[in-house]
């Protein structure tokens, strides 16, 4: 392939367009303001389709199905996994939480704290929460946990009624599968878009917070990162293989371009368009699958957020000379996975629904403004990892479902 086939390739526009970002971002911070509407405009692209998206990628893998008996399982499967991989990935993060041990013998005062609002919620109101007193104000709020479990009745409701109603059913179904279709073509274009998008985004990152910013707590960062790539590059694709013989390195390479977005946008849900697309076109994921699976997994599976939920608590513990046993261990992890299935698939969701892992444990919640210095930072990898763990749990479930069928 010459040069020009290369410079082509999506993958590689953006690959150059995040080193022009970080170059200038460091030497030219002041100029990001004049390009940062470009990757607003991309974002909103992305954020305008996803709830078209989940609501007709559902309803869709759904109705196509026609096995209620099918779609119970694939639900079951696909939570067992979700939370399976997001306490694998607490577990990693503990490992180099004893390794590193960030905020040991660090003094709280010499960290400057950011002033933000927390709002505390206890478990309580996120399983309340989950079912929506008026499904209007959630697509106004973009709460797609309470879309997705409305979309999911109205499904069910209108597979069981299409026993008696067969011709109307399937009239309603062709209409929702070509705008479904139509939704995807939308998608390819937005991707083309995406190089200039990444490149305002990221240079607006670095331009705001620096380099600096990393250094300045170093040891907390570094574990988090470490956690994320081992979980990434040794535990996903060793449980991927193990239940499914798939090789996940060669899915993250036909998935790169998902990836690339989910790091520059920070956003899950953003990322959600393509990732359901190209799971389909290039990992040759079941179409049903991919758009059951994957939608649902943007919103619960969060294997970053849970990993860097863990680390921060103990974190911030460390910096306040708190004293940890075994019994708060076992609540840190078993909180952070349950508040980042609560976190909402955007930027720094997770900051509000650390306030959960923070009170079960008695950790001062002022602790997070101290995390919250290199959150934006460190949210475009967590959101990565919560992407690459929606693909494995696909590529699990796809195998599970092509041998059943």
């Amino acid at each position: 392939m010459n040069l020009k086939g290369i410079l082509s390739k999506t993958e590689i526009q953006i690959f150059i367009s995040i080193l022009l970002a970080l170059i200038l971002g460091y030497y030219f911070p002041n100029f990001s303001k004049n390009v940062k509407f470009l990757g607003d405009i991309f974002l909103n692209l992305l954020k305008m389709l996803v709830i078209p998206i989940v609501i007709f990628s559902i309803s869709t893998s759904i109705l196509n199905l026609k096995d209620i008996n099918k779609i119970k399982l694939m639900g079951i499967y696909s939570i067992f996994l979700y939370f399976l991989t997001m306490f694998l990935a607490v577990f990693v993060s503990f490992i180099f939480v004893y390794l590193i041990k960030p905020g040991v013998n660090e003094k709280i005062t010499n960290i400057k704290t950011e002033n933000i609002n927390i709002n505390q919620q206890n478990l309580f109101d996120f399983i309340t929460n989950l079912f929506s007193p008026n499904i209007f104000k959630s697509f106004v709020n973009n709460d797609i946990l309470q879309i997705i479990i409305f979309v999911i009745f109205i499904s069910l409701g209108m597979l069981y009624l299409s026993y008696n109603n067969e011709k109307v059913f399937n009239d309603i179904l062709n209409i929702m599968n070509f705008i479904n279709e139509t939704l995807i073509l939308l998608v390819r274009f937005i991707i083309r878009l995406a190089p200039v998008g990444i490149f305002a985004l990221i240079y607006n990152v670095i331009a705001i917070y620096g380099f600096s910013t990393i250094f300045s707590l170093f040891k907390y960062v570094l574990t988090v990162i470490l956690s994320i790539l081992t979980h990434a590059f040794i535990v996903l694709p060793l449980l991927v293989y193990l239940l499914s013989k798939n090789n996940l390195y060669k899915t993250m390479n036909d998935m790169k371009l998902a990836l690339l977005i989910a790091f520059s946008t920070s956003s899950s849900a953003a990322t959600l368009p393509t990732t359901i697309e190209l799971s389909i076109d290039k990992a040759k994921i079941k179409k049903e699958v991919a758009e059951f699976v994957l939608p649902l997994g943007a919103t619960i599976n969060m294997n970053g957020t849970a990993l860097y939920e863990a680390v921060a608590a103990i974190f911030v513990a460390n910096l306040y000379g708190m004293s940890l046993s075994g019994y708060d261990i076992l609540m840190i992890s078993i909180t952070s996975v349950l508040a980042a299935a609560g976190a909402a698939a955007i930027p720094s969701a997770g900051l509000v629904t650390m306030s959960i892992v923070f009170t079960a444990v008695g950790i001062p919640l002022e602790g997070i403004s101290i995390i919250f210095i290199v959150d934006r930072i460190l949210d475009m990898f967590r959101t990565t990892l919560n992407v690459l763990g929606d693909i494995s749990v696909a590529l699990i479930i796809n195998k599970i479902f092509t041998q059943k069928s």
